[in-house]
């Protein structure tokens, strides 16, 4: 049976939640309408809040997506994965969710049971997604869409021109497109995010970039990595993080720019690092299960 399994369902399950959020880009300003003789009112701008969190048990069903007709459409399609193998690494990506659904390290090897190091948790619906409301007040979470690739073939070898793959799915009369890009001889993934009218289709709150799930545990002793592992973000100039050292549940709240967001085990590490600071961030780092004393 494989070791993350037994984890999962009898010692530790370690689950990490990181929210990302940035505001939609502006709506056009209205032309000023000249004042009168009696007198001018200015009101102070409000910045709207952020979205809600959305955890794993919140997506929706085909049903409910169905029922919302700004995302009509979208449930219907088959999901294919692209396998993108580079010198450092192989990822698989799918077309449901436009996600990451696995990323082995090849240089590396599980302590346990020499198998390649996976920095994805595989049982879940998808490492990376958007989260965001509809002008209908419904939350919805990108893994539950299909995409259209760029790319036909199952499987492609990144040579040293890089390699780029982008996932498009229309939202009623706008769209989303994620765009990853790929080089041999680094580990990092770049990803573009391209929305086209997102006022129709989601509130001026803005969007949510989410990674879903913890760094799969590499090593023998899993009390010690469980120790070991967090969610973490810089904000301010201080990093804060979530961690599940002393509580099974920690939760911690991050408002102003955030620089990063990161998800790590004993030794390796997940990064999201935006081009631009997101708005605010939420940690959740959960754990199933006891450490032994």
């Amino acid at each position: 049976m494989d070791r993350n399994v037994v984890t999962a369902t009898i010692l530790i399950a370690l689950i990490m939640v990181v929210w990302l959020t940035w505001l939609t880009p502006p709506a056009p300003m209205p032309e000023p309408i000249p004042a009168d003789s009696t007198s001018v009112l200015e009101a102070e701008p409000v910045e709207p809040p952020p979205p809600a969190p959305l955890g794993e048990e919140s997506l929706r069903t085909v049903g409910q997506l169905e029922a919302d007709s700004t995302i009509a459409g979208v449930v219907d399609g088959e999901e294919r994965t692209i396998s993108v193998s580079t010198d450092l690494y192989t990822a698989v990506l799918s077309t449901r969710g436009a996600t990451i659904r696995s990323m082995e390290l090849l240089a590396y090897r599980d302590a346990a049971d020499s198998s390649l190091v996976q920095l994805v948790d595989t049982s879940l619906a998808g490492a990376l997604s958007l989260v965001f409301t509809t002008p209908s007040n419904r939350v919805y979470d990108s893994r539950s869409f299909y995409f259209d690739s760029s790319v036909e073939e199952e499987s492609v070898v990144v040579g040293e021109n890089g390699f780029e793959v982008a996932f498009r799915t229309q939202i009623g009369e706008g769209a989303i497109t994620k765009r990853y890009s790929f080089r041999n001889d680094s580990y990092e993934v770049g990803l573009e995010i391209d929305l086209e009218r997102p006022e129709t289709f989601l509130t001026p709150s803005g969007y949510e970039l989410i990674w879903n799930g913890s760094v799969p545990f590499t090593e023998v002793d899993i009390q010690n990595e469980a120790q070991m592992s967090g969610a973490y973000a810089r904000s301010g100039g201080h990093v804060e993080g979530a961690t599940v050292q002393s509580e099974p549940y920690t939760e911690n709240s991050i408002r102003g720019d955030v620089d990063w967001v990161a998800v790590k085990s004993k030794y390796f590490t997940t990064v999201i690092l935006p081009d631009n600071p997101g708005r605010g961030a939420e940690l959740i780092a959960e754990r199933e299960g006891e450490l032994d004393s």
